[in-house]
């Protein structure tokens, strides 16, 4: 008898940086990319804690579901955890993201 396992690799890209003043809007916004992941929840938090925003139904590659900064946020760092989802498969990541105005 043989065992038939198959991997599915996830490639999700996160940008590092946006901008608010960024000529290309999709500059200005905070979302992930990639395949082989369909859904994803998204927290991003201030430097005190504090979330700025929630996201618990995001779709991967959509900006319409992404961060859309507040104008009035401080320039500066933030941490963001991200709860991928595919079928059965849940993969989290942790990072920052700098907001640059």
């Amino acid at each position: 008898a043989a065992i038939s396992i198959t991997f599915v690799k996830q490639n999700i890209f996160l940008p590092n940086a946006i901008s608010l003043n960024a000529s290309n809007s999709e500059n200005a916004i905070f979302y992930p990319k990639g395949n082989g992941a369909t859904t994803y929840t998204l927290q991003i938090f201030d430097r005190w804690g504090n979330i700025v925003f929630n996201q618990s139904d995001g779709r991967v590659g959509d900006p319409s579901s992404g961060w859309h900064p507040n104008p009035r946020l401080e320039e500066g760092v933030y941490v963001y955890v991200l709860n991928i989802l595919n079928g059965l498969q849940s993969i989290v990541k942790y990072g920052d993201v700098l907001l640059l105005k």
